[in-house]
């Protein structure tokens, strides 16, 4: 029987279902992160090789110096900039 198996007659011999399902909900969490951890660690190893021949990615960052104004300047006088 599944572990919610055993829970629901833990719980109808010992009248404790709160207890019971908190206990397996907890039970369920840590296996739960103790394999996502070791899969997160499998990748990682398996990956290794792809990491040191790919460029490292630029994060999209927003210049806060721009502005709308300087950005249709750029664009030019024909394309809606003002030539500011």
């Amino acid at each position: 029987m599944e572990m919610s198996g055993k829970a629901q007659t833990l719980g109808s011999l010992t009248q404790h279902f709160i207890e019971t399902y908190i206990a397996l909900a907890l039970i369920y969490l840590v296996i739960s992160f103790t394999i996502e951890k070791l899969l997160l660690v499998a990748e990682h190893h398996l990956l290794r090789h792809e990491k040191r021949n790919t460029p490292e990615k630029k994060l999209f960052k927003i210049n806060k110096s721009w502005s709308y104004r300087r950005i249709i300047a750029e664009l030019g006088p024909g394309k809606g900039g003002t030539g500011i």
